[in-house]
């Protein structure tokens, strides 16, 4: 059996372990915890202390991911085990929902199996609740507060028309946001567009580590999901925190087929880690729109 496995203490942690252990025990890193700055694998428990330890915790997701979404849920209750209950921001809703998410929980305070309808969810872009469902509920169980990441749709619309960008930003930055958008939209984005779409995934970033900021006490601590592309130190919303007090844990699919070295994303910072931890999870085998494109022309 698996060491950390063996020696796991507490219900939460004890119970996943276990369970993900034997389901994935024939991949290569699915799995295993990458710690960056050290340069060597973690137990899950490592990991757990590691962000505890911090006032900032970001967890990057691909979104719509089970195994990523299930482990999200995991670390909120892995941490609320250590009586840590940070308040929860999500990239999956605006910071207008905030208001509907506290408003349901009057009636429902831990349950939010009917929340999907306050918020419209089957009408939104997100990916079906079901994946999001456990992440809900743990932070509910847990009391912890919830509140909306991403800008409103009329703030989103306001820097979608920009021309210009509305502050200076490294071009590094700028050139890494470009290529991310250029590749999610298929390389068939036209130039004006993905500059505009550049932009708004900046301001983005930093609405969203600016909400952290403002709601966060100052004995308190925030814990932010959202898209991996949005908490890489180098580029996303770790820049506009305090570094010191801010750690970010990226949920990256193992790729059998790609060598260690490709999986670990690389920095435009040689100074900087992508993520301070890298926490690998299956392959999904899913045609991406992109591969449907690529198909219908030939």
């Amino acid at each position: 059996m698996n060491k950390s496995v063996k020696n796991c203490v507490g219900t939460l942690i004890c119970t996943f372990l276990i369970s993900s252990s034997t389901a994935y025990s024939q991949e290569q890193y699915v799995g295993k915890i990458w710690d960056a700055n050290k340069e060597e694998f973690v137990s899950v428990n490592g990991l757990i202390n590691a962000l505890a330890e911090k006032k900032y915790i970001l967890v990057g997701e691909r979104h719509g991911r089970k195994a990523h979404q299930d482990r999200e849920a995991f670390i909120i209750g892995a941490l609320a085990e250590r009586k840590i209950h940070p308040d929860v921001h999500l990239e999956m809703l605006t910071q207008d929902q905030t208001k509907t998410v506290a408003k349901y929980r009057e009636s429902e305070p831990e349950y939010s199996g009917r929340l999907a309808v306050s918020l419209n969810w089957a009408e939104s872009n997100w990916p079906s609740w079901q994946f999001y469902e456990p992440v809900f509920n743990m932070a509910m169980l847990a009391k912890l507060n919830i509140f909306g990441a991403d800008l409103n749709a009329d703030k989103k619309q306001f820097f979608n028309n920009l021309d210009d960008y509305i502050k200076p930003y490294e071009t590094s930055v700028v050139e890494s946001w470009r290529e991310s958008m250029k590749k999610a939209h298929c390389d068939l984005i036209k130039e004006d567009r993905l500059s505009k779409i550049t932009q708004l995934q900046i301001q983005r970033d930093i609405a969203m580590a600016g909400g952290m900021l403002a709601k966060t006490p100052a004995d308190g601590k925030a814990l932010i999901i959202a898209g991996s592309a949005h908490t890489r130190n180098d580029r996303g919303i770790p820049r506009h925190l305090d570094q010191a007090e801010t750690v970010s844990l990226a949920l990256i699919e193992a790729d059998q087929s790609k060598t260690f070295q490709e999986l670990i994303p690389h920095s435009i910072d040689p100074k900087t880690n992508p993520y301070d931890f890298i926490w690998f999870t299956p392959k999904v085998e899913k045609k991406t729109l992109c591969d449907r494109l690529a198909q219908s022309k030939n």
